[in-house]
């Protein structure tokens, strides 16, 4: 499907999923060479920049949320990678994708209303346009990322509330979304760089601040995405401490009951090896005395344990301080 919009001398073509024929309608309109064509008909693997006379042709993936009702502690939502030409002549732009791209389609939205705030820039030539489209795909980039953010919150306050255990599988999903992202524009950075010198070439120098304001939005992009990974990394570590300390927790548990355990199952077998021999079982309260001796034995093994601080009772000064 092709759609055209003009805004002040200035075409812009969206062309949605097209079929050669329509790619081909392009070419002759706008003399598009055929190794351009030839790239629009097909994925491409990686972002890039090609320079041709009388046009420049850049390629940039972005990561788009499909699922846009899941929460925070749902796992389903999945990250795409979307792919978006850009054919960037003096006096037009032509852009072809494959998917739906809604910052794309609100854009359109803006431009077909004549509501894009260009300070009457974009009537100069067409890199004006591509400037605020990509400025606006950008944000749109960065606000896809305040789910994630949302996420991390959560994933914080469980991991302080004693939920480290459900939060493992929560860390991993958000590590694979913000991988996800990575995988999308990792590209951007050096194909940006590469797009600010032949932009500037073909537009002007003037157009350089421009070009680097929107190198400035993929920086910021990046910027974030590279935090949050750093919080997960940090969040996952913390998780890590306080699950292996809770694990060692039991453990020493299960110790100390084996610990006790074990002189109270041989006392019962040492009175037993003798049967009515043994003068301790001639008493009438037999039972009860060997009962009281057991406890005496446990209750005495117990207070060596809280001597040795090998058993705490109550929680810790500094754990209840940092609860509050």
């Amino acid at each position: 499907m092709i759609s055209r919009y003009n805004y002040k001398g200035i075409t812009w073509v969206d062309l949605d999923s097209p079929t050669r024929e329509e790619v081909l309608s392009m070419s002759d309109e706008f003399g598009l060479p055929i190794l351009v064509i030839e790239e629009i008909v097909r994925p491409s693997i990686r972002s890039r920049v090609d320079v041709y006379p009388n046009i420049l042709y850049l390629i940039l993936h972005f990561p788009v949320i499909r699922d846009k009702t899941c929460e925070a502690i749902n796992h389903s939502c999945d990250i795409d990678q979307i792919e978006l030409n850009f054919i960037i002549g003096k006096k037009f732009l032509i852009t072809s994708r494959y998917d739906k791209i809604n910052p794309l389609k609100n854009f359109a939205k803006a431009f077909e209303k004549n509501a894009v705030d260009d300070k009457g820039r974009i009537s100069e030539h067409a890199g004006f346009l591509f400037f605020e489209m990509a400025r606006e795909l950008y944000q749109h980039s960065l606000r896809e990322l305040d789910h994630l953010d949302d996420t991390l919150a959560v994933i914080e306050d469980n991991i302080f509330n004693g939920k480290e255990e459900d939060m493992v599988v929560l860390i991993s999903e958000t590590n694979r979304h913000l991988l996800d992202f990575k995988k999308a524009i990792r590209f951007h950075g050096e194909v940006l760089k590469s797009f600010e010198s032949a932009g500037a070439v073909f537009f002007g120098y003037e157009f350089s601040y421009y070009l680097g304001a929107v190198t400035g939005e993929y920086n910021q992009l990046n910027h974030v995405l590279e935090s949050n990974r750093d919080i997960l990394n940090d969040l996952h570590d913390t998780n890590d401490s306080l699950l292996t300390k809770k694990i060692n927790g039991t453990m020493q548990t299960l110790t100390l009951i084996t610990v006790i355990t074990i002189p109270l199952s041989i006392l019962p077998s040492l009175f037993s090896m003798g049967a009515n021999n043994t003068p301790l079982l001639q008493q009438p309260q037999s039972f009860w005395l060997l009962s009281g001796l057991m406890i005496a034995i446990t209750l005495l093994i117990v207070l060596v344990f809280i001597q040795k601080r090998w058993i705490r009772i109550g929680k810790s000064e500094y754990y209840d301080k940092s609860r509050r």
